[in-house]
Formats: structure tokens, C-alpha cells, sequence
């Protein structure tokens, strides 16, 4: 079945954690079902206000556990828990939000497209609704230069629709499942925890291409989201201020001349958006988007207590 040097490469699944046993354990139980024999799980406490990652492990204590005393987001839960998995020997390291439940072969598959092109550094599943299993929430993407940030394929299709049940090279994946080669960590490096949530992703897939990489969607690799739980229960506004922020960090990190286009497609977008939002009420979403700008253009980033 896998054509490269070890039949059964060595696979290292990240997963982060915060404050929700029940999704993680939902996850960890559906890992326990996965047909590939090769794999570790290290999960992440990241900063919990509560026990539930020693609940988690007292029910999974095959899986490693690492624990952060305080809320580094997912870039910086992430990468203390990558570090380890390449001291330890991972040829791939994966990373699954804790939302997420997954089929017993998707990790087979995405493995197994490592073997298309040999310059494929990312792999990733098609990912669906966890409430609506026959609707796709993403099937890959790219990244758009005059938006500023990825754009995902397929949401809300239905998942039989043959377009989306094909294997393509794309340039964006969600950080929600994502399959990377070790060469790429040792040439592009770890996550940039200047983002601290959202938007990581953009950043990590366009460096990904710039080192010469390629990202395959693999389409009979599936799993299931449940979008955001940790978010929305804690602060519904962080998706707003921090979307907004880093997307204008991404674009003027990684995007070069075309970070004029997308501030001004930015800005473009927002004007009308806010009087819409002013006639619904909703002044705290307009107070978001505005900090999340200025504090791009003050060079504030990282952590802002106030929205997470």
C-alpha cells in the first residue's frame, strides 16, 4: 500500500485542548478506532481552567500529554507538542482540532497521498459537518491574494458531488486537520505564534508553497467538525477581532504588493458591513473588527486578553 521508505512511516497526532473534556474525548475515542498502525497522540492542555484534560487522561492513558499553564492559542499550543513529536522520531506530524471526530482510514489515505509527488509537503482531508455528516464544511482551498486570506472549497455542498470527490493540489487547508512532512517544519519552521488564533493557517500554507512544498486534498480521507465549540462558549467576538487583525498581518507578512489590494478590498468589505451591523444592533461586532485593526497597525499581537 505506501511506496515510500517505511511501509508504515511513523505518524504524530497533535491535538489541543481547552476546557472541553467531552469533544476531546469524543476525539480521542474516535483515534482509537483508526486503521493505521504506525501513530502517537499528544495532547495539549492548553491553560484548561478546569481538570478536563486529567479526566481525558486518566481515560486515554496510552496518548502523551503535555501541559501549558496558560491559554497560548494554536499556534502556541501547538508547537511545543510538534517540537516533541520530531525529537521523537515523526516522519509526519498531524495536527486535529479536539471538535473533531474522524473515520478509521483517513489517516491511511492522507498518508498514503505523500505518494502522488514526492515535493507534496501537506496533505489533508475532505472535512464535514459533525451535525450534518452528508454536508461538506471544507474540501480544501486556496489562498486569495486580493481577500488577504484562504478561501475554503465545498462548504455546504453535498458530499456526493463528484467535483469534490477527487484528489487536487491546492494552496490553503484548514489548520482543523492537517498532515505535514517533517522536511517542511525543518525548512519553513514551527507555527507563528504572533497570530495567537486564526489565520495561522494562511501563514503556514503560503510558506509552505514559497519553500517550494506542495498541499494535496485527499478526498476519500475524511473527518467531522463541530466548528469552533471552544470559541463560541468562551468569547463569540474573538473570531471577529482576531480574523480581522491577522488577516492583515498575513497580507503584509507573505503577500508583498498585494497587501495594498487586500487592505483596500479590507476596508471595502467592512464600510458597508458596519452599517449593516449598526442597523441590527450590532455595535460590540463593529468595536471588534475596528481593535482587531488598530492593533494590527500598532503592531500589537499575540494574546489580547480582552477577546479570548
Amino acid at each position: 500500500m505506501y511506496n515510500i521508505d517505511k511501509k508504515y512511516p511513523k505518524v504524530y497526532i497533535v491535538i489541543l485542548s481547552w476546557n472541553n473534556y467531552e469533544d476531546t474525548k469524543e476525539c480521542l475515542e474516535s483515534l482509537r478506532n483508526i486503521s493505521y498502525p504506525n501513530y502517537k497522540v499528544v495532547v495539549v492542555d492548553n491553560g484548561s481552567k478546569d481538570d478536563s484534560t486529567k479526566k481525558n487522561q486518566q481515560e486515554f492513558p496510552e496518548h502523551i500529554y503535555i501541559y501549558i499553564k496558560e491559554n497560548s492559542g494554536f499556534s502556541g499550543g501547538n508547537n511545543p507538542a510538534i517540537e516533541y513529536s520530531l525529537k521523537a522520531g515523526a516522519d509526519y506530524v498531524l495536527m486535529l482540532n479536539n471538535d473533531t471526530t474522524v473515520e478509521p482510514d483517513f489517516l491511511d489515505f492522507l498518508v498514503k497521498g505523500f505518494n502522488e509527488d514526492k515535493n507534496i509537503g501537506i496533505t489533508a482531508p475532505k472535512m464535514n459537518y459533525y451535525y450534518q455528516p452528508k454536508m461538506i464544511w471544507v474540501a480544501g482551498g486556496k489562498i486569495s491574494k486580493i481577500r488577504g486570506c484562504g478561501v475554503a472549497f465545498g462548504n455546504k455542498a453535498k458530499d456526493e458531488e463528484k467535483k469534490y470527490n477527487v484528489d487536487k493540489f491546492i494552496t490553503y487547508v484548514s489548520g482543523c486537520c492537517i498532515l505535514v512532512k517533517k522536511e517542511v517544519f525543518e525548512k519553513i519552521g514551527l507555527w507563528d505564534e504572533l497570530y495567537y488564533s486564526y489565520a495561522d493557517d494562511f501563514d503556514f500554507c503560503q510558506k509552505t508553497i514559497n519553500a517550494g512544498f506542495k498541499i494535496l486534498y485527499v478526498a476519500k480521507s475524511k473527518i467531522y467538525h463541530k466548528i469552533a465549540v471552544t470559541n463560541k462558549k468562551e468569547n463569540p467576538l474573538s473570531v471577529t477581532y482576531y480574523s480581522a487583525r491577522n488577516r492583515l498581518y498575513f497580507s503584509k507578512k507573505l503577500l508583498g504588493g498585494w497587501f495594498y489590494v487586500s487592505v483596500f478590498y479590507f476596508f471595502a468589505v467592512h464600510i458597508p458591513k458596519f452599517l449593516i451591523w449598526l442597523i441590527r444592533g450590532k455595535i460590540n461586532e463593529i468595536l471588534a473588527t475596528i481593535d482587531g485593526a488598530n492593533d494590527f497597525f500598532n503592531n500589537r499581537m499575540g494574546r489580547n486578553r480582552k477577546y479570548y
